[in-house]
């Protein structure tokens, strides 16, 4: 019987999108609240968007103890850092020679910094243009985090085949947009890049501490087969899988952390109903 077929890979399969159920549950339910708290107040109150941005301020900066710049350097570690990359780029470039080895490494990480510093930038545009709740926001980074640990969990990704002939096409794929830049972690950037502006961090610090991780990656690539020549492959899979279930419970923080803003936001229109 092929593997789809079997009832333990269906059971997974459909495993798989509870928690996509219960955020979605959770929404709507947070959403239900809203309104009914939006429609109780006096006839006489307008709710403005601008009561709606003072208290998502509010409720961002009581969180501010949870942001400090090592919490944040930690967080792009574990979802941006080298661990998870030495054994991929090792096995990928093992028919490389030393200068083309060089050169991805190098070419991969000044793209994953210029795609990576983009996203941070023109990602605050998107949010002031359309107006995107800061609760919203982490509720939905969260589930990228959490379904993309499940993926993982599930369906261990494969070993990279060895290429033949190793070449820069590899730069694009899979090393920056597979290896580097995940979608966790680009959700993880923009959070914490909106969130700087109501937890008084300066946005170039934590742009700072990303060229810090994103160097780290750089560095790793470069040694990758001396650090595996020494530490065994398979102590970097124990670790691999370990950083998974943090990136889980990150995520899972993210989404309370998301629904907390909502409630701290719609606590003060829910009192103020008659």
């Amino acid at each position: 019987m092929r593997d789809h077929l079997r009832p333990e890979s269906l059971a997974l399969r459909h495993w798989r999108w509870i928690p996509i159920a219960a955020a979605i549950a959770i929404d709507i339910a947070i959403a239900t609240l809203g309104a009914t708290a939006i429609a109780q107040v006096a006839p006489d109150t307008v709710v403005q968007p601008e009561t709606f941005a003072r208290l998502d301020i509010e409720a961002i900066a009581s969180k501010r103890n949870g942001f400090g710049l090592f919490n944040i350097f930690v967080i792009f570690l574990v979802t941006l850092g080298p661990v998870k990359i030495l054994a991929p780029f090792a096995q990928l470039t093992a028919k490389a020679s030393r200068q083309l080895r060089f050169q991805l490494a190098l070419r991969s990480s000044i793209l994953s910094a210029s795609i990576i510093f983009f996203v941070a930038v023109i990602g605050q545009k998107i949010a002031s243009i359309w107006k995107l709740r800061l609760g919203a926001t982490a509720i939905a980074s969260g589930l990228i985090l959490t379904t993309g640990v499940l993926k993982i969990i599930n369906n261990p990704p494969q070993p990279p085949q060895f290429p033949e002939r190793p070449s820069l096409e590899l730069v694009v794929r899979p090393l920056t947009f597979s290896l580097i830049l995940t979608p966790s972690g680009i959700a993880i950037v923009l959070v914490v890049i909106l969130f700087s502006h109501y937890t008084q961090h300066d946005p170039m610090a934590i742009l700072g501490l990303l060229a810090i991780v994103l160097t780290l990656d750089f560095c790793a690539m470069l040694a990758a087969r001396y650090i595996l020549a020494i530490v065994p492959l398979v102590l970097f899979s124990v670790l691999s899988y370990t950083l998974s279930v943090f990136q889980l419970a990150l995520g899972v923080s993210l989404i309370l952390l998301g629904i907390e803003v909502e409630v701290r936001v719609l606590q003060p229109i829910w009192n103020s109903s008659p």
